[in-house]
């Protein structure tokens, strides 16, 4: 007598039904990561910028570079440059105007701020002028830790969009909104001394005022 078999139901897919699932996953993933993946924006450290200290205003200028690593566009609503550490709190310029351009001249057309889209995966560039009113920030002429903030439509808060250093001992000419290096170059005790005097001088009119 042939003893009888039995098949017991182990649950297992089938090898075709689970080569089926898996090829399902990576289309979708594959199209989310294409087409509806919310990227974030980075920026890069300027090599320039411009700057000026005078008894209206302080005023920064500086080339900033936004690239949105998703696909999907981010709306920018707000910038703001902030210097870190100085004094018991963290000085903020606002956002002023978009400039065409490094230098300030006469030919240069300010923008006032206004909420702009990046598109996915594409970097722009903006001439970002941020300044506060007289007396309210007085910079020395020295290395700051200086932060890039924005605030997108994703996001309920304001983040740091870039960390680095703006280094306004090279801002000689205090009185002057021109352009500098943002690098390490050497620069005499003389341009120091002027600068130091020019800004202490404003110093003096706003502990009058």
């Amino acid at each position: 007598m042939l003893a009888a078999t039995t098949t017991k139901d182990t649950g297992a897919l089938p090898p075709a039904v689970i080569v089926a699932m898996c090829a399902l996953a990576f289309t979708v993933l594959s199209f989310w990561w294409l087409n509806a993946r919310q990227g974030r924006l980075k920026s890069y450290v300027p090599h320039t910028f411009a700057a000026a200290v005078t008894p209206e205003r302080t005023l920064v200028r500086l080339p900033v570079i936004l690239f949105n690593t998703g696909p999907k566009p981010i709306v920018v609503q707000n910038l703001r440059l902030a210097f870190l550490g100085v004094g018991q709190s963290v000085r903020v310029l606002s956002w002023r105007t978009t400039r065409d351009r490094i230098r300030p001249e006469r030919e240069d057309d300010p923008r006032l701020p206004s909420v702009f889209v990046v598109n996915g995966r594409t970097a722009i560039q903006l001439f970002v002028e941020f300044g506060v009113p007289f007396p309210d920030f007085i910079p020395d002429p020295r290395e700051y830790a200086a932060s890039i903030e924005c605030k997108v439509g994703h996001r309920k808060n304001w983040f740091k969009l870039l960390e680095f250093t703006l280094r306004l001992q090279n801002m000689t000419s205090p009185g002057s909104y021109i352009p500098y290096s943002n690098e390490t170059v050497e620069v005499s005790a003389s341009e120091v001394e002027r600068a130091l005097t020019e800004l202490q001088s404003l110093r003096a009119k706003a502990a009058v005022d």
